[in-house]
């Protein structure tokens, strides 16, 4: 073997070990994001945005929710909501609307929760899922159950208001016009809002 064949030889070795080591990169980095997706905590969902149906989507929620864990969603609010003064305030103050402020006050009690029970992907503008604690699985939300949701704040909102006013008499003055205001009963009306709100928030 002469000089010119050994070069080709060596050559050849040189390139076959830089494939196997441009592999070996690819399945190093493969196995780095498959211990991200594994040490994630239930609260993170994996982003997938090429998920096409609905079906899909509420599978691959449900493979990452422990269900033994999850907690039901009006439970939750009526036992842990918290409505701020401020919050009341800018509703009559008509800064916000209920529907905005209620919007607020899901989505920071969302993110606050060790529990997720909304959640939106990316590619679906136009949809939410929630955790249906009955059925024990995620289901898109509906019409019915956001006004549940919905109810369950704004009678906490009213709570408030009652607090506030009796600590402050200034508030009694303006209750008619200000009862307009928190006892929204245009829900059939306004509930694409308040959707659109929540959407805009959670994906």
């Amino acid at each position: 073997m002469n000089i010119n064949e050994i070069h080709s030889v060596l050559v050849n070795i040189s390139n076959k070990i830089d494939k196997l080591s441009s592999k070996l990169d690819k399945v190093e980095k493969q196995v780095e994001v498959m211990q991200t997706t594994q040490q994630q905590p239930q609260t993170q969902v994996a982003m997938v945005t090429t998920i096409s149906t609905s079906e899909e989507k509420i599978n691959l929620l449900n493979k990452q929710t422990i269900a033994n864990t999850q907690e039901d969603f009006l439970d939750a609010i009526k036992s842990r909501l918290s409505i701020s003064k401020s919050g009341v305030l800018d509703i009559l103050d008509q800064t916000i609307t209920i529907y905005e402020y209620v919007a607020d006050a899901i989505y920071e009690f969302d993110n606050e929760s060790s529990c997720k029970y909304l959640y939106g992907f990316t590619d679906s503008k136009n949809c939410l899922y929630y955790w249906n604690h009955v059925k024990k699985t995620w289901a898109k939300l509906t019409k019915t159950y956001l006004q549940e949701i919905f109810l369950e704040v704004q009678q906490q909102i009213i709570f408030k208001y009652t607090q506030l006013m009796n600590e402050d008499n200034s508030l009694k003055k303006g209750c008619v016009e200000n009862g307009d205001l928190i006892y929204a009963d245009d829900f059939e009306k306004r509930h694409s809002d308040l959707k659109k709100a929540l959407i805009s928030k959670f994906v």
